[in-house]
């Protein structure tokens, strides 16, 4: 986090939305512990590979 200066509650919210496709989202970590570390890590890397799909060349 503070390598990209961001506070835990931006780096948080991303990632909530980046699990849920919401955002309003039920808490982090319970979120992640309920989907479990392949869904998550598949979750994580589908909005990475989207975001980047999205950014001007």
């Amino acid at each position: 986090m503070a390598e990209l200066a961001l506070k835990p509650r931006q780096l948080f919210g991303t990632v909530r939305v980046a699990l849920s496709g919401r955002k309003a989202t039920p808490p982090l970590f319970p979120m992640i512990e309920i989907l479990q570390r392949q869904r998550t890590l598949n979750r994580l890397e589908r909005a990475l590979i989207s975001h980047h799909g999205q950014q001007s060349p």
